[in-house]
């Protein structure tokens, strides 16, 4: 139970901020389009920042990186992206392992035993199919650092869940830049299909589960 609710502070905190940023709507978090318009070192590096600030401040993401792709192209879009997610991902990671000894607190020992099991077993496969989902993908990070998973499985955690969506939201921007919108959107959509397909597969190889016990 005490698992649970950390997780839901953690979880209530974020949400906390989103509804902030919403109320004061500042331009660059919650509409990015005008702020990146032009292309430009300076933009890109814009664009980078504002995805790896999402770790900790509700940020329109998927806008971002349409945005990169449509503006720089496929390739270079995509490793921007990549790049700003990977990051954001170990931001969030490191904020966590922080907050550990506050967590061990909370949680007494026996929870906090039961906290690092959990994150041993499923938390490499949490962080990568969470990925995508706002607020959820910054809190499973967070809670995985502060449950003390180790640093290098959290870093090819967070590629393999970065790299599909960069792909996905780089590559449908670059697609929408040529297209119509609905070329794009249904590409992406075969895009998002098949890639977490590889990911999820990828993940249950190396943790050796089996595909009925890869449920997080």
């Amino acid at each position: 139970m005490r698992l649970a609710t950390a997780f839901g502070a953690v979880l209530g905190v974020l949400l906390t901020a989103y509804l902030v940023v919403e109320a004061v709507h500042p331009g660059a978090l919650t509409d990015p389009d005008d702020s990146l318009a032009g292309g430009g070192f300076d933009k890109a590096l814009l664009a980078v920042s504002l995805l790896v600030a999402d770790a900790l401040a509700p940020v329109a993401s998927s806008v971002v990186m349409v945005s990169l792709g449509a503006l720089y192209g496929a390739p270079l879009g995509i490793a921007l992206a990549g790049l700003g997610r990977f990051t954001m991902a170990l931001v969030g990671f490191a904020v966590g392992r922080r907050a550990g000894g506050l967590m061990a607190r909370v949680l007494g020992g026996r929870d906090h035993r039961r906290a690092r099991s959990l994150v041993e077993r499923r938390g490499a496969f949490a962080i990568v199919v969470s990925r995508p989902i706002p607020l959820v993908a910054e809190a499973v990070t967070i809670f995985a650092g502060a449950s003390g998973m180790p640093w290098r499985k959290a870093v090819i955690a967070s590629v393999i869940g970065s790299l599909p969506e960069a792909v996905v939201y780089g590559l449908g921007g670059s697609l929408y830049a040529r297209f119509d919108e609905g070329a794009a959107v249904w590409v992406a959509m075969l895009l998002v299909a098949s890639s977490f397909w590889l990911a999820e597969h990828a993940v249950r190889r190396r943790s050796g589960h089996p595909a009925t016990d890869a449920n997080p």
